[in-house]
């Protein structure tokens, strides 16, 4: 596989490897199979880079956390968790240390307030949210083509049987290979899940 440096290059290696003919542009609407997998896109990326949040380290980002209008709430103070947040990792006073007790809810992160009277400074620690193939490393590349590839089976040859074993054979061998992070089967069956029920509407 050549570099995919672009979302296209990422969708026409994954059209390639199931044997279909290459496109020129997303969300062509004169080509039924560029609208299908550009519709697949987005949520192959998400499913990919938050099934195994800490081996995607390209994707790490430190960032001062921001109250929530100064809210406390049964003794947490409430911060915005970064727009561009996928999954928290840590938050702590410093980059490195001093980890405070936390836990998240929707957009919301709630701190422990250690009867501080007003909100401390605080950082955290994530991975983001990323479609823009420069920033991903060779194996996260690798993983979004292989899963795109497999939902793109079903979506544009309509073959489900074929999507199915293809993308149960990603999470089980390649997704793990790559990651060395067996995902749990709970993960795992709603990653698979999201993944059919996209699938069966675009063939439907």
């Amino acid at each position: 596989m050549k570099d995919s440096n672009t979302l296209l290059d990422i969708a026409n290696s994954a059209l390639l490897a199931v044997g279909d003919k290459m496109i020129t542009a997303l969300f062509d609407e004169n080509d039924q199979a560029s609208m299908k997998v550009s519709h697949l896109m987005r949520q192959v990326i998400l499913d990919v880079q938050s099934a195994a949040c800490r081996p995607w380290r390209e994707l790490y980002v430190t960032k001062p956390l921001v109250p929530k209008e100064s809210e406390k709430f049964c003794g947490e103070w409430i911060y915005n968790k970064p727009t561009d947040c996928l999954c928290v990792i840590s938050v702590g006073s410093n980059a490195h240390q001093d980890e405070f007790a936390w836990r998240e809810e929707g957009n919301v992160i709630f701190v422990e307030s250690y009867c501080s009277a007003t909100p401390p400074v605080l950082i955290c620690r994530y991975t983001k949210k990323s479609f823009d193939p420069q920033e991903w490393g060779a194996d996260l590349r690798g993983c979004v083509v292989s899963l795109l590839a497999a939902r793109a089976a079903g979506a544009i040859m309509a073959n489900p049987t074929v999507s199915q074993s293809m993308e149960k054979a990603f999470w089980n061998e390649e997704f793990v290979r790559r990651t060395g992070n067996a995902i749990t089967s709970t993960e795992g069956a709603n990653q698979y899940n999201i993944g059919i029920h996209t699938v069966r509407n675009m063939i439907q």
